[in-house]
């Protein structure tokens, strides 16, 4: 059991169930539709491809896009590597350098700066993931109209990694840090235990992993529209906005996030 196949599950129970919705862009996605545009990302990949087990690094922003592609992953025993993109250049190189990555996907604009990185510049297949987006919706319809077969799913243990991550590296070379799916299982586990989200309500979060574990709860989960970079500096009227104006029941959100939301209510009052 992984999270994947929790979200597989609710697909069943709540087909047409809102389970993301991202505020900065209004657009929102079912629990089919995660399901099935996952599969689709799955097949373009495998196209240009990655096989079970290849490393690949994703500089996405933070939205729906951001969880097809992070599901799609997942479900091909891929490996998910994050690097901090505001660390600056050699933390990027070094962290390149320590796993090398079979591949990247970002933004055009991202890759292009990318050449200009040695660690980058080594990766041999680059995904421009809009383009990938846009490619892999033909490519279902092609399917369809061909009445190909749906895709078969890499059969995933606990013991096979998730995702890579790593330290500030502050102290010298940074530190790798993986996860398993057994790991985030567990995590999703511990949440949900602990938080007890009813299902099909709503949760409003800004820890991006910790949303993938909201989302395999049955819940309606928010993206928020705020300054994911430095997020003490985002627009905290629009903030409680939000969160109003969706009726949202549970809010997990940085202490000083919350500070800041406070002061704002009193200011107002």
């Amino acid at each position: 059991m992984t999270i994947i196949d929790k979200i597989k599950d609710l697909r069943k129970q709540y087909p047409d169930n809102t389970a993301l919705f991202d505020l900065k862009t209004g657009n929102k996605i079912t629990f089919t539709q995660i399901d099935t545009k996952s599969d689709e990302i799955c097949s373009y990949l495998t196209q240009k491809g990655f096989k079970k087990g290849n490393k690949i690094v994703v500089f996405v922003p933070i939205g729906i896009e951001f969880y097809l592609i992070l599901t799609a992953i997942f479900k091909m025993g891929l490996q998910a590597v994050f690097i901090d993109p505001y660390a600056g250049i050699e933390h990027i190189n070094k962290c390149c350098e320590m796993i090398s990555p079979d591949g990247i996907i970002g933004s055009g604009k991202t890759l292009l700066k990318g050449f200009f990185l040695k660690g980058i510049r080594k990766i041999g297949k680059k995904i421009n993931y809009i383009k990938m987006m846009e490619h892999s919706e033909k490519l279902s319809t092609y399917k369809k109209n061909k009445n190909q077969k749906k895709i078969q799913n890499e059969k995933i243990d606990g013991s096979t990694p998730a995702l890579i991550s790593f330290t500030s590296g502050s102290t010298g070379f940074p530190k790798i840090i993986m996860r398993t799916h057994e790991f985030l299982l567990g995590q999703h586990n511990v949440l949900e235990k602990n938080l007890k989200f009813e299902k099909e309500t709503a949760v409003y979060s800004s820890f991006p992993i910790f949303l993938l574990s909201h989302i395999a709860t049955g819940t309606t989960t928010f993206i928020p529209d705020l300054n994911w970079r430095k997020p003490v500096e985002s627009d905290f009227g629009n903030i409680v906005k939000q969160i109003t104006e969706n009726n949202i029941q549970n809010i997990i959100l940085p202490p000083a996030i919350f500070e800041n939301i406070v002061k704002f209510c009193k200011d107002k009052k």
